[in-house]
């Protein structure tokens, strides 16, 4: 007779593997959608073929490419890869220059030049609501003549193209939907969380949705998948790719041993996918796959007034640059700012970014934010020198006495709020972001003096926080 926990997990198998097949409809592309896509995708490259010169080949590239794309997405990747022959900044303004005239107002075609690692045309189609990315790269064979990470895509395309089988690119969509749903979908600096074609090598790795589910649910630290070789790495070359990759979560990329495809997923993203993994394991159900608990309504008042919360609001003008390298730039700030309030004995329980027409805000999170005194730990006893200097500099402004066998000074707190370390850091010109305006505005705004657009930004933070 089996035991019941055992019987209770193939039970909950059966029901997940049928909740993914009615999940289907919101994930996979209809015939109409596929048809328009394909089409227009087509005609793009049609029109790039005789525009670029003849030694460059146009690929279409990503999930369009490879067939994992969700339903209602309507983003196109297309490559235009260069012989090596050319210089880089040669090869990018040829790209651009090139790639601007195909462009085709009179059908509702617009672009922008964007930025990555290379300058890039994001085109936009109003009648069909279609974008297409149309990015240079360089034509390589392998990682080895890689000259960008930009080149590797071509490489990421071969690779799923000829591995993936066709019915698990339904259980690809899956993935991306579930983890969409629960906000740790996407590579970009703004999410550090999975990105597609990570999640292309999982079902291709595991087999399909539910052992990526499963597999994810049982993560350890420290786990090392090696995907060109099917397997996990457990052999004495496993604390090599650890520290080689100063992770503990590696995906090693199969096109590119050097590279790590998890290097994107933050501790909190991979910490949030062992949780919800295993909440839909133990409950297969549609509210639990699609997140539908997020649906209650979240007041921000509501919860300051009954946890006595205490929250500060930095808003700042940043520079009009590309999301991928002012995300980062915001976030080392706000770090910053936290270790800043930490050495003053302010610990933010929670810390928050948004970014949003060129306003960036920074939310600070406290139990509670008044503070009369600092109480500074100081060395052993033991350390003859250590302490006796901090016993000389404690010694003047307030009181030393010894705890265990360490030092300890009580002094009156420099800042008595953490308004007073933000305001001091403003002050002193601490929050400099490169390429910012020089008078631009930085304003710090307590909880009570909100607009409603700001509580609703704080909201919304917050909410995508919540497991």
């Amino acid at each position: 007779m089996k035991p019941k926990n055992l019987d209770d997990k193939n039970q909950n198998k059966i029901k997940l593997k049928k909740l993914g097949d009615e999940l289907l409809e919101y994930v996979e592309p209809t015939k109409e959608e596929l048809k328009i896509t394909k089409n227009y995708a087509d005609n793009l490259i049609s029109r790039l073929k005789k525009t670029l010169p003849k030694d460059v080949e146009v690929i279409l590239a990503g999930s369009t490419a490879r067939g994992t794309q969700v339903k209602g997405s309507f983003d196109i990747d297309i490559f235009l890869l260069f012989p090596k022959i050319l210089n880089e900044r040669e090869m990018e303004n040829k790209a651009v220059n090139l790639s601007k005239k195909i462009i085709d107002e009179k059908i509702g075609e617009t672009y922008i030049i964007k930025y990555a690692e290379h300058p890039y045309i994001k085109l936009t189609n109003k009648m069909y609501k279609i974008t297409a990315d149309l990015v240079p790269a360089f034509k390589i064979n392998n990682a080895n003549e890689m000259g960008s990470a930009v080149d590797r895509t071509q490489l990421h395309n071969k690779f799923i193209l000829s591995h993936l089988k066709p019915n698990q690119k339904n259980d690809v969509r899956l993935l991306k939907y579930f983890l969409k749903k629960h906000n740790i979908y996407g590579a970009e600096a703004k999410i550090h969380s999975f990105s597609g074609y990570e999640c292309e090598l999982l079902i291709y790795f595991y087999g399909n949705f539910y052992n990526v589910v499963k597999g994810l649910s049982e993560i350890k630290p420290n786990t090392v998948i090696d995907i060109k070789n099917n397997r996990f790495i457990e052999d004495e070359t496993k604390d090599e790719y650890l520290k080689k990759f100063n992770s503990n979560f590696i995906i090693i990329d199969p096109t590119d041993s050097n590279r790590n495809v998890a290097a994107s997923v933050y501790p909190e993203s991979l910490a949030k996918i062992i949780f919800i993994t295993r909440n839909l394991l133990e409950n297969p159900t549609k509210d639990n796959f699609l997140n539908s608990n997020k649906n209650f309504k979240f007041n921000i008042d509501k919860v300051v007034n009954k946890f006595g919360l205490k929250i500060q609001l930095i808003s700042m003008e940043v520079p009009d640059i590309s999301e991928d390298t002012l995300w980062p730039q915001i976030a080392k700030l706000s770090d910053r700012i936290k270790a800043e309030l930490i050495q003053y004995n302010f610990n933010p329980i929670l810390t928050a970014v948004d970014i949003k027409n060129n306003i960036a805000i920074i939310l600070l999170v406290f139990e509670n934010n008044k503070l009369s005194v600092n109480i500074i730990k100081g060395p052993s006893i033991f350390i003859n020198q250590g302490s006796k200097e901090f016993y000389k500099k404690h010694t003047k402004s307030g009181f030393v006495f010894i705890k265990d066998t360490n030092l300890y000074a009580i002094e009156k707190s420099k800042f008595l709020t953490p308004s007073e370390v933000i305001k001091f850091m403003i002050k002193e010109h601490k929050f400099v972001i490169p390429n910012s305006k020089k008078n631009a505005k930085i304003s710090l705004l307590e909880f009570e003096e909100l607009s409603k657009d700001y509580k609703k930004r704080i909201e919304s933070m917050l909410k995508n926080k919540l497991l």
